[in-house]
């Protein structure tokens, strides 16, 4: 495949979030840009979208070998209007032979000093069988924080999890 179509959806991906917000219409409707690309290479598509409150970039590629076989990612970001930011990173694939799996990575920086990071992977091998983890840890704008992992092996699910208070005693998880 040529790196024309590539370098195009990133020349349009920049052109679409240097984009100065003003350009929405005075009732503050939003406006949405998208670029897709098909080829032997696989598809992709870029999606940037603006308004006065927020912004919102997505990007995504697929691929096929023409055998069963499917690999995948996409990369989203927005930011609000007072400032949080959020973004995610995703994999994925899927075999001839039936295995499957995905990766995700997620950051948020909220406005007023909230944060949350949270990965993941799970996969299913060619018998069905299930493997994967998930953890999260979020610090709240005081300071409090919670950590959690959760993982399956063998059709098992092991949760934890742990909370500190400010300044930084463990304290007992709200369940909600």
């Amino acid at each position: 495949m040529k790196s024309t179509p590539l370098w195009l959806a990133g020349v349009v991906l920049v052109t679409c979030t240097a984009l100065p917000l003003r350009e929405a219409d005075a009732r503050g409707h939003a406006h949405v840009h998208t670029v897709v690309h098909r080829g032997d290479a696989g598809a992709s598509r870029v999606v940037s979208t603006h308004s006065p409150y927020a912004r919102y970039v997505r990007s995504g590629h697929v691929r096929g070998d023409g055998r069963g076989n499917v690999d995948g990612h996409t990369n989203s970001f927005a930011r609000t209007a007072h400032g949080g930011t959020a973004e995610r990173h995703e994999s994925f694939y899927r075999r001839a032979d039936g295995s499957a799996g995905r990766q995700r990575t997620t950051h948020i920086d909220g406005a007023h000093g909230t944060t949350l990071s949270g990965s993941g992977a799970i996969a299913r091998d060619a018998h069905g069988q299930l493997t994967g983890t998930r953890s999260t840890q979020i610090t709240g704008r005081h300071g409090t924080q919670y950590a959690g992992s959760t993982s399956i092996a063998n059709g098992t699910v092991t949760h934890t999890r742990s909370c500190t208070s400010a300044s930084g005693d463990v304290v007992t998880c709200r369940r909600r």
